[in-house]
């Protein structure tokens, strides 16, 4: 499954030795801080589901063997922000990635798909944060597919306790 806290370390796999930040303005200034150098923000936008929700057994061990798994299967756009001294070098290797077998293994290991349609799309902007000196910041944006799943097991309620007392109608 993708999320925020997933991506995180998928991103620093994909991008060693730079810095992976989530993409939010309320975070610190990386430019301010020392030896940073190339860092890179991301956000996933437009989560979507494709279909409608189904269930299957589980053989996974998080969710338990033989559990109920509902499964989405979901679509969604990642965006990342890319600036620093290695920013384009970076930005133009997204291009790349279907080319290297490793990539699409790391996100197959999370239930996860490259879709190749704009993969490594290129949108050079300036960034200026906190009134600093604006430097250029090369976004990039790709498109991954990725099933959801929550293991929805639960007890089965095999009987309810008698119901009693009055019915009062109208008072």
């Amino acid at each position: 499954m993708i999320s925020n806290v997933t991506l995180k370390p998928i991103l620093e796999t994909l991008f060693p030795n730079v810095t992976v930040v989530p993409k939010q303005g309320n975070w610190f200034n990386p430019q301010d801080r020392t030896n940073f150098g190339t860092w890179i923000a991301y956000i996933i936008r437009n989560q979507r589901p494709t279909a409608t929700a189904f269930s299957q057994k589980g053989d996974s061990p998080v969710l338990g063997i033989g559990s109920e798994i509902s499964t989405s299967y979901m679509i969604g756009d990642i965006e990342l922000q890319i600036v620093g001294a290695k920013a384009e070098e970076l930005a133009y290797a997204v291009a790349h990635w279907l080319n290297r077998s490793e990539i699409p293994q790391l996100f197959d290991t999370h239930y996860a798909q490259l879709c190749y349609q704009d993969l490594g799309r290129v949108v050079v902007s300036q960034f200026i944060q906190d009134g600093e000196n604006s430097v250029l910041a090369y976004n990039v944006s790709f498109t991954l597919q990725w099933a959801n799943m929550l293991n929805i097991t639960y007890p089965k309620l095999d009987t309810a306790a008698p119901i009693t007392g009055d019915l009062t109608i109208g008072v």
